[in-house]
């Protein structure tokens, strides 16, 4: 077997990593996200923020219906639905 550099998915922090220091998606890392896509590898958005709060950022992504986010740190794994709908794939509440 000949191992390739193409990954099989990529999941990226948000704020720091994905977000420049003033907030926002470089052309450049854009662009990359874009070329991974269109090789087919799915990137996942992964955030102490809670899913709404990342949406403007899968928006601008072009991903609003497609991958699906990782957010309050792993407690939620949700996708947007067609029609902005949250749909919770996994979810873990602590006890009040």
């Amino acid at each position: 077997m000949i191992a390739t550099n193409t990954p099989r998915i990529i999941a990226s922090d948000v704020d720091g990593t994905l977000l420049n220091s003033a907030h926002h998606i470089t052309p450049g890392v854009k662009a990359a996200i874009t070329a991974a896509r269109d090789r087919g590898v799915p990137v996942i958005l992964a955030s102490a923020r809670g899913p709404r709060a990342m949406k403007h950022l899968l928006d601008e992504l072009g991903s609003t219906h497609s991958d699906p986010i990782v957010a309050f740190q792993g407690a939620l794994v949700g996708q947007y639905t067609r029609d902005d709908g949250l749909r919770v794939l996994h979810e873990t509440r602590l006890d009040i």
